[in-house]
């Protein structure tokens, strides 16, 4: 601790005096409150509170507690919960394993405990194992996230607080797997203690927990399926919490919001990093996959498809809300014990994800900015993580045949590398027409040559081609951006072949980051 950190410290610090060398000194971790826009004159209409805490119109019985959770907010270990290395008399998680096959240590970082829980204790009680004084602190954290040249970087979130995984027991048990920030990890510790959120049996605020909430995932033939209850943790779902209308209607979005610890202070980090450097750090960012196409940005890492820059979901009026790019990424080695981040049953206080909010609910100077994010994320150039990125073409002849209309649309497909080598042409064949690409069965194509599969879907409603790689999806029918299509034929006729009667074709030149 320098110097100058001694002077800030609360209780006031001095290596001259024994009895606060080996006692404990909190400083810097307020910072991220206590500043007007925050603590006080909360502006619920700002691009971070809209993303984290949700529209206006929707929390506004609840904003004034809001406001006051903030305002009021500015070791041993008696549970035997802190893991270090070699004491394996401790209970511990097993080590996350990457896709990479690499073991990762994941360990007790902190917990709390209210009088209550306590056996009516006077005190409250945060304990912070050794792996927290390990985290990033407040100010080489904001140098970590600021540093990156690439635009993409610099306006992530994640890159700012660094966390993966985080766990809680129902008295606030939190791990660490992947954290190295250690002010934020403080103050998420700090909304889960009645006495610094003022919430002593709800009252006059509510009790701040790790919210759980559920949603269905996948795309395809695969879309649709639901997740188990999943812990409000991290940027990506806290965004997903305040984004969407809860399935369940007896609540508003505000009451859930002002219960989700993470989305407290995640709102917080975000505003503390536009209040120092400038700028909203706007990554992740929820995406309409079917009105915002093609212009998803590259995933961050292949080994953390949990920490994508993007959130894309696809709606319909037929089906619930499905979440492409999401997916159930707890560890097999995590589904048990204390250790679990993932839940067979929620509480009456947990939610399942619905439909997406109306953009009416925000103001219009919201999605000025959002654009103005997805130009950005359009224009980003270079490498992400290492990665270069280049331009990959292939040629599609789509074909409408006469059989029924579950089972009539094919493709042949020709696709070359970003160099112009040819990589994969469709086969020949005497018995089909090409490939099927009928919803119920995409086609999935990875060659040699290819980072990622990539997925094609005829649609006879709209009539189209839907494609995706990797994190990209897009239409035949999307003109512009980074992936996009240019139909090199005659169109057919929107109502398909006549029948009976030879089949309707017509070709595209596709392009898409590779």
């Amino acid at each position: 601790m320098s110097t100058h950190d001694m002077k800030d410290a609360y209780p006031s610090r001095d290596q001259a005096h024994i009895e606060n060398w080996y006692g404990t000194s909190l400083f810097g971790w307020d910072k991220l409150v206590d500043y007007d826009g925050v603590a006080t004159n909360l502006d619920f209409n700002s691009a971070a509170a809209l993303e984290f805490l949700g529209p206006s119109g929707l929390n506004k019985d609840q904003q004034q507690q809001i406001q006051a959770v903030f305002n009021n907010v500015r070791c041993d270990d008696p549970m035997k919960w802190c893991t270090t290395a070699g004491e394996s008399d401790e209970p511990k998680c097993p080590p996350l394993v990457s896709a990479k096959g690499e073991e990762q240590v994941i360990e007790t970082a902190a917990y709390v405990r209210n009088p209550f829980e306590k056996g009516n204790d006077k005190f409250s009680e945060i304990t912070f194992c050794r792996s927290v004084f390990s985290l990033r602190n407040l100010g080489n954290a904001m140098a970590h996230g600021s540093g990156p040249k690439n635009p993409i970087l610099k306006a992530n979130l994640n890159n700012y607080e660094g966390r993966g995984k985080s766990m809680s027991s129902n008295i606030g048990l939190d791990l660490i797997a992947y954290f190295t920030y250690l002010a934020d990890t403080f103050l998420h510790e700090l909304f889960h203690l009645d006495l610094a959120a003022n919430s002593k049996n709800n009252s006059p605020n509510p009790q701040i927990r790790d919210l759980l909430i559920k949603f269905r995932i996948g795309s395809g033939k695969d879309r649709g399926k639901i997740t188990k209850w999943t812990k409000v943790y991290g940027a990506r779902v806290a965004k997903v919490l305040a984004r969407f209308q809860p399935w369940r209607m007896d609540q508003s979005l505000g009451y859930f919001i002002q219960r989700s610890d993470d989305s407290l202070t995640m709102f917080a980090l975000a505003r503390y990093v536009q209040q120092k450097f400038g700028y909203y750090p706007y990554i992740p960012i929820i995406y309409d996959q079917i009105q915002e196409l093609p212009l998803i940005p590259p995933r961050d890492s292949d080994d953390r498809p949990d920490w994508s820059s993007v959130v894309a979901f696809a709606k319909s009026n037929t089906e619930p809300t499905a979440f492409i790019n999401f997916t159930e990424t707890e560890p097999s080695s995590l589904k048990s014990g204390k250790c679990t981040i993932m839940y067979d049953n929620g509480s009456g206080e947990d939610l399942e994800i619905g439909t997406p909010l109306d953009k009416s609910w925000y103001p219009q100077s919201y999605w000025d900015q959002h654009e103005r994010w997805i130009e950005e994320v359009r224009n980003a150039t270079g490498s992400v993580n290492g990665e270069n990125y280049h331009t990959c073409k292939f040629n599609i002849t789509e074909i409408w045949t006469c059989e029924p209309v579950e089972s009539n649309l094919y493709a042949r497909v020709t696709l070359s590398d970003a160099a112009g080598k040819h990589i994969y042409q469709t086969p020949s064949s005497t018995h089909s027409p090409g490939v099927p690409i009928n919803d119920a069965l995409p086609w999935h194509l990875k060659e040699d040559g290819m980072k990622r599969e990539l997925v094609i879907v005829g649609e006879h409603q709209n009539d189209y081609v839907q494609f995706y790689y990797g994190d990209q999806a897009w239409r035949s029918t999307d003109r512009q951006g980074t992936a996009s299509c240019k139909l090199k034929s005659s169109n057919w006729a929107s109502d398909g072949p006549t029948c009976p009667g030879p089949a309707e074709t017509r070709t595209y030149e596709c392009s898409y980051q590779c």
